[in-house]
């Protein structure tokens, strides 16, 4: 296991490459302990059938610790990203209005270009401070920023997730793809999707399909809070947000050497 500055976008899942909008790339995941999932991806059942299925298949509850410690990707408390912050959103605001300005930003003012482009790399992670110093990135680079700006806007960090895993490469499809996206418990407790580049919307927080139920997302490798890293290799935080409880308490903040464990 090598000590590295930069991680694949899902470390546990070789077979997971992240797709680029408007590229389409096929992959079969599965899950450990969840082989169901590979015949879901290849069978034509019909999209509610999926959906009931997934949650069926994937309601066990994950171990809560886990080594990986993608949290400082957050890159929070920071005084660039905070000044940004203070000018896209006014303090007396509500956390759905700050989310909801920090994610319009976000898809306005960065510019999508690939690791590849940027860094001669299939996967780099750039931070917040990165990603603002060149105003462009790949998918999970903008989601840093926009958990990033909202944790410095004021947004209660437990309303807060980074999610890494897999997405339908367009609605209704059988095709999976790798993507990064953020994840934002809205005031009614439902945790929608706040994503800048695969699929980019301005559709009000308030009027968003809770991801729970949004089938453009299909599940998770790992989910990221500020204070801990939950690996999901048994579970389904998409399908089934209500084992998200707790994630965000009794947890300390990690901090040490970044883990790339591609073997």
């Amino acid at each position: 296991m090598k000590i590295t500055n930069f991680l694949p976008l899902f470390p546990q899942k070789g077979n997971i490459r992240e797709i680029v909008p408007g590229v389409s790339v096929l992959v079969s995941p599965q899950k450990k302990g969840n082989s169901i999932d590979a015949l879901i991806n290849l069978s034509a059942f019909k999209i509610k059938s999926q959906l009931e299925l997934a949650r069926f298949l994937n309601s066990a509850v994950p171990l809560a610790k886990s080594d990986l410690n993608y949290q400082e990707y957050f890159q929070f408390p920071n005084s660039k990203i905070q000044s940004l912050a203070d000018k896209i959103v006014d303090s007396r605001w509500s956390d759905d209005k700050k989310a909801y300005a920090i994610e319009q930003w976000v898809i306005d003012n960065i510019e999508y270009v690939s690791d590849l482009k940027n860094h001669g790399r299939m996967e780099y992670w750039s931070k917040p401070t990165e990603t603002l110093s060149r105003m462009n990135g790949d998918c999970e680079d903008g989601a840093w920023l926009m958990g990033s700006l909202m944790l410095h806007a004021g947004v209660d960090d437990s309303k807060v997730f980074f999610y890494g895993g897999m997405v339908r490469i367009e609605e209704g499809s059988l095709e999976l793809g790798g993507h990064g996206w953020t994840g934002y418990k809205r005031s009614d407790g439902e945790i929608v999707a706040l994503d800048w580049s695969y699929y980019p919307t301005s559709e009000p927080l308030n009027e968003r399909t809770p991801l729970k139920d949004n089938l453009k997302y299909y599940d998770d490798m790992f989910v990221t809070t500020l204070r801990k890293t939950i690996e999901t290799p048994y579970a389904n935080y998409v399908r089934n947000p209500e084992n998200m409880r707790g994630l965000a308490l009794f947890s300390k903040i990690r901090k040490g050497a970044l883990i790339n464990s591609f073997a």
